[in-house]
């Protein structure tokens, strides 16, 4: 039957040299067929291929090279009968090897005509195209994946555009309220812890996007120390319930008597508590029931925050700590926030050697999250470091220059430096802030970095080479917090670092700080 059908198109020495060109291609396989598709020639290429012997498959129904899920829908048939009709067949899909594996082929089957134009079998030829489907496969996964990261991109921005206006309207308001009804204390009082709330509000969208970006590079460290867990619990709840408290929730707050000592970073920990119950605040409606919780088992310390608000859908579970994962971006949504909290959460926890997992039963059953910490039961004791109880007083008397080209932001500081009874002088660019420091000598200067003329690095060195001896202590005041930042601003001389918006108890600590170091 294969001398029939080459005869067909090739004689004698000719169709020797054809069979011998068959069996020297070993990058493709080359298949002959009869009308049913049995295989009647089999080069080497195809034994590389497929894996079989040409005596194994001599006289074998082609079909067995196709995966099975195709045998069953009648592939192969399909090809051979199109082949027929239309002269040649390209196509691909999954082929079989001997040993069961499969890979990505290419195939290219020819009809065989004798010079009537019958057909007397056909001419297979196949290709291994895996690493071109693979490649393929990974490019359309990243061009997805890119699409999907565009499209969280635009959503975020919405947001945090969203997020970072809402806050601009009460404060308006309350400014306006502030004029009209100067001498109405009540009015005052209301307009005042209005500001106060959204402008805290910005501040922790500020800071939880710096914190995430840190935590995203790799560049947090923890600074650890043996602390209570369920006194810094305690310590967290505090400070969230003002805001638990004007949603209208019921807040528990379910600590053991005994200390839960772990080493750990306060600090971060205080966030990882914080953000779970804003989360909780958020996303529960007003009445609803939060609750935290702090126990201890064996050598874990568990975290509970649970509560009975929105909950979570079963298909956003698996997405919930990932970066701008956000359950509502409809214009209408109620819970603030950028779906960062939960990230940062997650990457703290994790640098602490800890896990944290959330459950919910759907929306509108509420959720909970879980955190747990290594917490070794034979930790050891931790004495109240020397001089952190009591209060050292208020610092007085201090000559302080203000430094800042926002006229609003130096008028502001000033006056709450003089309300802490200390002399405050004023200077809008760093020209002048030199002149200044070197007019009257100076006990400290808050320097904002980014000045007219010279900038506040500038400035700092100007001050620091001048005055000789005597040395001032100096702050910077910037609205960028990152650790380069930082790092430049110390080797420019300055003593401590402060990011906008600078609190009035943070400042205060600090003077205080620094007066009991100098005396």
């Amino acid at each position: 039957m294969v001398d029939d059908i080459l005869e067909t198109e090739e004689t004698g020495s000719h169709r020797r040299r054809m069979e011998i060109l068959m069996d020297g291609v070993r990058d493709y396989a080359i298949l002959l067929l009869d009308l049913e598709g049995r295989v009647l020639s089999w080069n080497d290429g195809a034994t590389v291929l497929y894996g079989y012997p040409a005596a194994e498959v001599i006289g074998q129904s082609f079909a067995r090279f196709f995966v099975p899920e195709e045998v069953e829908v009648g592939r192969p048939e399909a090809e051979i009968g199109q082949v027929a009709v239309a002269g040649q067949w390209t196509g691909e899909g999954w082929q079989v090897r001997c040993d069961g594996t499969r890979f990505w082929g290419c195939s290219v089957i020819t009809a065989l005509r004798d010079e009537r134009g019958e057909t007397k079998g056909f001419a297979k030829v196949v290709r291994d195209t895996t690493d071109r489907k693979q490649l393929e496969e990974e490019l359309r996964r990243q061009a997805a994946e890119l699409a999907e990261a565009h499209r969280l991109k635009d959503e975020f921005l919405a947001m945090l555009s969203h997020e970072l206006r809402n806050p601009l309207a009460p404060v308006l308001n309350s400014i306006y309220v502030l004029r009209q009804a100067p001498d109405d204390p009540s009015m005052v009082e209301y307009a005042g812890s209005m500001v106060e709330r959204q402008v805290r509000h910005m501040a922790r969208l500020i800071d939880d996007l710096l914190e995430v970006t840190r935590l995203t590079h790799g560049k947090v460290r923890l600074r650890t120390e043996w602390i209570d867990l369920a006194a810094l619990a305690v310590h967290a709840a505090e400070s969230v319930r003002p805001t638990m408290k004007a949603r209208g929730h019921h807040f528990a707050v379910i600590c053991p008597d005994e200390p839960i000592r772990l080493e750990g970073d306060p600090v971060r920990l205080d966030q990882v508590l914080v953000n779970l119950l804003n989360n909780a605040a958020e996303f529960t409606e007003p009445g609803g029931h939060i609750e935290l919780s702090i126990s201890r088992q064996e050598d874990l310390a568990v975290v509970r925050v649970r509560d009975n608000g929105t909950g979570i859908a079963t298909d956003l579970l698996p997405r919930v700590f990932d970066l701008f994962a956000q359950a509502d971006t409809s214009l209408n949504r109620d819970g603030g926030g950028l779906g960062i909290g939960l990230t940062l959460v997650k990457r703290v926890v994790a640098l602490h050697g800890g896990t944290i997992e959330v459950t919910s039963e759907g929306l509108g059953q509420g959720s909970e999250f879980t955190v747990r910490l290594p917490a070794p039961q034979s930790s050891p004791c931790q004495k109240p470091a020397a001089g952190s109880e009591g209060n050292p007083g208020r610092p007085a008397g201090l000559r302080i220059l203000v430094v800042d080209d926002n006229i609003d932001m130096a008028t502001s500081l000033s006056m709450i430096l003089r309300m802490l009874g200390h002399a405050a002088i004023v200077a809008h660019d760093g020209a002048l802030a030199v002149e200044l420091a070197h007019a009257e000598p100076i006990d400290a200067a808050l320097l904002d970095i980014g000045l007219p003329m010279l900038d506040g690095y500038e400035v700092a060195r100007r001050i620091r080479a001048s005055l000789g001896g005597h040395r001032p202590w100096l702050v910077a005041i910037s609205g960028y917090g990152f650790k380069a930042d930082r790092d430049r601003a110390y080797e420019a001389g300055f003593n401590a670092f402060l990011v906008k918006p600078v609190e009035p108890s943070e400042l205060e600590r600090l003077l205080q700080r620094w007066t009991s170091g100098r005396s």
